[in-house]
């Protein structure tokens, strides 16, 4: 008995040790396919060659399609960002000659469909473009109270409620955007929309874009984040208006990505749409130049 235990506990540690060399290396490369994205526009080859022949060329093969795939995103993104780039300038010729119209029924219906167009180009630039921003020390109400003065002033009726002041550290310029998509989504739709503004545990925020428009199922809240997903159908007294369905994904980027935040769509009561964005304290959120930034005195 004892001679059988001198070869069976041998094989086994060698069996134990040889399956442990095998799939350590794929739960690496299983971990690194979950946490990288090919439009993260980084060059680095996220899965570590290392282990069996095989596991290495399994590695290699996979940074290879990797790479490939990140250059023909990259190379599309360049060619969608020049060609919105350029359609500005026939806009502007557009829009010079569309003022200068005699009828004025028809002049005002030109204009509209070009600030339509110009709209929707802003909207894929605003979605292709990434550039990072630093984060510092703002005052969220008086942010959020120029958004609604910005949206006040074109006819909206957008009202804030929250403290007078409310310091925060964040990417100011990312926040006026997100804000700014949701209201301009919710006045397409409702007659009043209210910006609400509190303090969270633990030094985060919530903010709360509510309108008393027709509202979304919950199958359509699940989706209306998704690019290019537009679900006009469904809120069919809203306004005119409308793009190419990037909004929200702007904001959810923003919020989650830029922030570590979470952005959820909630019913309003009585009636309409309920956005929140619930924002931790940023002083550990990494920022452009790699530091990260916490509150200055």
């Amino acid at each position: 008995m004892s001679g059988l235990l001198k070869i069976i506990v041998p094989l086994v540690v060698l069996g134990y040790f040889s399956s442990w060399l095998i799939t350590r290396p794929l739960e690496r490369i299983a971990a690194a396919a979950e946490r990288e994205s090919v439009l993260d526009e980084t060059w680095a080859e996220p899965f570590d060659v290392e282990g069996a022949s095989e596991i290495r060329s399994l590695a290699n093969s996979l940074n290879l399609m990797r790479a490939r795939i990140q250059h023909m995103a990259v190379d599309r993104t360049r060619v969608l960002r020049a060609v919105s780039h350029d359609l500005r300038t026939p806009l502007t010729r557009l829009r010079m000659r569309a003022e200068r119209f005699e009828q004025s029924d028809l002049r005002d219906l030109m204009l509209r469909d070009i600030s339509t167009l110009a709209a929707m180009i802003d909207e894929s630039l605003a979605f292709l473009n990434n550039t990072p921003e630093e984060s510092r020390k703002v005052d969220l109400s008086s942010l959020i109270q120029t958004i609604c003065s910005d949206f006040t002033d074109t006819g909206h009726h957008v009202v804030f409620e929250g403290p007078r002041r409310q310091v925060f550290v964040c990417k100011p310029q990312g926040i006026t955007r997100a804000i700014s998509n949701l209201v301009s989504n919710s006045a397409r739709y409702a007659e009043k929309v209210t910006i609400e503004l509190e303090p969270m545990a633990a030094g985060g925020v919530r903010i709360i874009v509510r309108d008393n428009g027709p509202g979304l199922s919950d199958d359509l809240k699940r989706r209306v984040a998704e690019p290019f997903f537009k679900a006009d159908e469904a809120r069919q007294s809203g306004k005119a208006g409308g793009g190419f369905g990037l909004g929200l994904p702007i904001t959810k980027g923003i919020v989650e990505k830029g922030h570590n935040g979470t952005f959820l769509l909630l019913d309003n009561k009585p009636t309409g749409l309920a956005a929140v964005i619930e924002l931790p304290p940023l002083d550990a959120l990494p920022t452009a130049s790699g530091r990260r930034d916490g509150p200055s005195g």
